[in-house]
């Protein structure tokens, strides 16, 4: 039980994850490893000067069940004195948000009020509790989508520095933190419809990981070490791509960014897809809707024509003389 502790502990001091008077917001759902977290974090405030709040999105998609999530969570802070924030979601507000389905639309609502609650207060940092096992699953999910490899090294990182997105519990298991929640005599509340195998992350959890398992027992720590290696192989890929840009071959001005055709045209395929991505992610600020099959058809359009033209809500690329034009469409104006 201690040692989950102090490797909790640990894995905060030695990354520089935490300083003094932090404030920092716990997403806790009422499940196993969200209430390991918040008790995690409640021993660490007893001997560092962090403060702590806990914010919970009911759903109502449960009956009952999805109350007495609530309810115990407001139990367990109204005892610590941690503030509890609850947002409570209607059946319309789901329907209406953002994404391609429930899972989706729940994430995007759940984390656009965790924002906004830290605009509001404040916080340093809003911490959630994936695990191990949460890492495992998003990266065969993304892998089974069509991820690239780039995206696959940085998926649920440690320490998000943009978004401040905390993630302590990355290289804990769910069974250990059962067996922490059971030795501690921590009620937590389990969530039926993680069963439910219509749901793609449930289906991956409970049908495929069980016979990956069988093969290597220990599978996820051989992929946890492989993202490790790809993190180390993509920093360098990155310095590469930046250098790039430090010539007079690509050319930066307000609202878009030109590359000398035949420069493009030399390089390595590998170089021109880092690099169109990049600079759509610079113009835009988000790779949103560019999957890896959106770039190599770009890449390929602009290798064998001059009348090659793209378009999608972001962005704009078009060849003029010898210039191969990327615009933010948002930002500038459409003429070519």
């Amino acid at each position: 039980m201690n040692s989950i502790y102090d490797k909790f502990k640990l894995l905060l001091l030695s990354n520089n994850l935490l300083k003094d008077n932090d404030k920092i917001l716990l997403g806790v759902s009422g499940g196993s490893d969200s209430i390991a977290l918040l008790d995690l974090f409640l021993t660490l405030k007893a001997e560092i000067k962090i403060f702590i709040d806990v914010a919970h999105v009911n759903y109502n998609l449960r009956g009952t069940d999805s109350d007495l999530d609530e309810e115990l969570i407001r139990s367990i802070c109204k005892k610590a004195q941690v503030d509890c924030f609850v947002l409570n979601v209607g059946k319309e507000l789901l329907e209406k948000s953002y994404g391609r389905g429930l899972e989706e639309k729940a994430r995007n609502i759940r984390y656009k009020y965790f924002n906004e609650l830290k605009r509001t207060y404040h916080y340093s940092k809003i911490s959630v509790a994936h695990t191990k096992d949460d890492l495992v699953e998003t990266l065969l999910f993304n892998l089974i989508r069509g991820t690239s490899p780039e995206k696959f090294a940085y998926i649920l990182p440690l320490y998000d520095c943009e978004s401040c997105i905390l993630r302590p519990l990355i290289e804990f298991t769910k069974k250990e933190l059962i067996e922490y929640n059971i030795n501690k005599r921590l009620e937590f509340r389990v969530d039926e419809t993680n069963k439910d195998t219509k749901y793609s992350r449930n289906r991956i959890r409970n049908e495929i990981v069980p016979h990956i398992r069988k093969i290597n027992p220990s599978f996820e720590n051989s992929i946890f070490k492989f993202r490790e290696i790809l993190k180390i192989e993509e920093s360098f890929i990155d310095r590469e791509i930046d250098k790039q840009f430090d010539g007079d071959n690509i050319v930066r001005t307000d609202n878009s960014v030109l590359i000398l055709k035949n420069y493009f045209i030399s390089l390595h395929d590998a170089l021109k897809l880092r690099i169109l991505r990049k600079i759509r992610e610079t113009l835009t600020g988000t790779l949103k809707d560019f999957y890896y099959s959106e770039i190599v058809y770009i890449k390929n359009g602009l290798m064998k024509t001059d009348n090659f033209k793209y378009f999608d809500k972001f962005i704009k690329i078009y060849i003029k003389s010898s210039w191969i034009i990327i615009e933010n469409i948002k930002e500038g104006n459409n003429n070519e």
